[in-house]
């Protein structure tokens, strides 16, 4: 399933996903990851950082469908690398 990514402009606001396998206990010993994102209310740019980590198991990429507002604004397939969605990229 992709994951779903939803933005509520009026404001710039911070986030950070945090993923891991599911079970064990590996997260103990640094196995996870976590993806920064910051929406820029001004811009209306949406940034997703570098992933930082790796968990055994983890994906290759993630597919993200990111929501402004409950609309359906874009679909990428992150692959760990920063992405900055500006405003010309939202799905018309």
């Amino acid at each position: 399933y992709p994951l779903e990514i939803h933005v509520y402009t009026g404001a710039d606001a911070d986030f950070v996903l945090y993923a891991d396998a599911g079970d064990g206990y590996g997260y103990e010993n640094g196995e996870y990851a976590v993806i920064s994102l910051h929406w820029d209310d001004k811009a209306g740019s949406l940034t997703i950082d570098e992933r930082a980590g790796c968990f055994p198991g983890m994906k290759e990429y993630n597919e993200m469908e990111v929501f402004l507002n409950g609309k359906k604004a874009a679909v990428i397939n992150y692959y760990g690398k920063k992405v900055v969605l500006k405003p010309e990229d939202v799905l018309q």
